[in-house]
């Protein structure tokens, strides 16, 4: 039986975009790792920190301190599912960047330490957008305001600059590694 161009095509558009959609999870996942390693050591917070700071889209009192929570006359316990929602919506962006960056290094051929420079690069632009255009628009679309958009100052930049790093450098890895994920012939 034969196949239609059109699945062809599909199964072509899913082979293309599946190994950067994985490799964008995984550097998420390194990505959040770093976060909850700076919380708990140079920051003194809780390791779920990060993960309670993305969480305050569903809920903004996720990203008061225990002391504002403290101070509140309304009390606070912090269910788990909204946690669970911000680890999902972490795994999903950094899929989302992972099939654009991968797309992009397929675009530009890029091989060996130019594709690891050129992830560092993509992380410090993902930093970027999501500092200046996602956080604010998600702040103002969840009505969480100041708990998102100020994730980066809460965060402190530089451990956000650097979360972000992390991120680019996993998928600068992905293609030195695996530099068939995005060669221009989809074999097979």
């Amino acid at each position: 039986m034969a196949t239609s161009p059109s699945v062809r095509r599909g199964e072509s558009i899913d082979r293309l975009l599946a190994p950067g959609i994985l490799a964008g999870m995984v550097a998420a996942l390194a990505m959040g790792l770093f976060t909850m390693t700076a919380a708990v050591t140079w920051q003194h917070r809780a390791a779920s920190a990060p993960l309670r700071d993305v969480a305050a889209i569903a809920d903004p009192r996720f990203a008061e301190t225990p002391a504002q929570r403290a101070a509140s006359s309304e009390p606070f316990d912090a269910p788990r599912e909204p946690q669970v929602f911000a680890g999902a919506l972490h795994l999903l962006l950094g899929g989302l960047f992972g099939a654009v960056f991968g797309l992009l290094a397929r675009a530009a051929h890029l091989r060996g330490l130019a594709a690891v420079a050129a992830g560092l690069l993509f992380g410090l632009a993902v930093m970027v957008v999501s500092a200046a255009l996602l956080l604010p628009a998600t702040a103002a679309l969840s009505g969480a305001g100041a708990a998102v958009s100020g994730l980066p100052d809460r965060l402190g930049w530089p451990t956000f600059a650097a979360a972000h790093a992390v991120f680019g450098l996993v998928l600068g890895l992905w293609v030195l590694l695996r530099p068939w994920d995005v060669a221009r012939e989809l074999s097979g």
